[in-house]
């Protein structure tokens, strides 16, 4: 999907709307604070802010805040790289996205999204969702203790099984 350009708002009060499942495309000048906002819907769920640097030679910040104005994570973003950051909202909470740009260029370009996740794999054993082979499996964890398990079935025969784990997240351990 093709982003939409979006202006952000100056400050947190007048942030423009984003939607989950949008695409969004904006262009920042250096050192002015673009605003995004949203509110996560009222069932148990998962979001995640997708943001690209689309810019060459600049610096990109990038914060989440609650409704009060409490940062709850933040990090830079160097030319031509992403990153994301993945939470369990409150359901009904409101959100905000602040972006901008350090440098000496006059504006710089950056792409944000919004994704919403079901806590869709179970806590343990009996409630464990099933690997296939040869299948991806996405997990997001919020932070608060959250397990997620997996289980598969081998077949007869001399079959290797290799699990691979990759972890995403840029300020947080994996443990398995």
């Amino acid at each position: 999907m093709a982003a939409t350009t979006l202006d952000g708002g100056a400050d947190q009060a007048s942030a423009a709307a984003i939607a989950v499942g949008g695409s969004y495309l904006d262009t920042v000048e250096p050192a002015a604070q673009e605003w995004f906002a949203f509110t996560a819907d009222q069932d148990s769920a998962y979001y995640r802010i997708d943001v690209k640097n689309e810019d060459a030679n600049a610096w990109m910040n990038i914060a989440v805040f609650d409704e009060q104005g409490v940062k709850l994570f933040g990090n830079d973003v160097y030319s031509g790289n992403s990153l994301f950051f993945s939470w369990k909202a409150a359901p009904g909470a409101k959100y905000a996205v602040c972006c901008w740009f350090n440098g000496d260029k006059d504006t710089g370009k950056m792409t944000l999204s919004l994704v919403k996740t079901p806590d869709a794999h179970g806590n343990d054993l009996p409630e464990s969702s099933a690997l296939e082979t040869n299948a991806e499996v996405v997990s997001t964890f919020d932070g608060t203790g959250d397990v997620d398990c997996f289980t598969f079935t081998t077949a007869e025969g001399s079959n290797f099984y290799n699990v691979d784990i990759r972890n995403n997240d840029l300020d947080a351990w994996l443990n398995y």
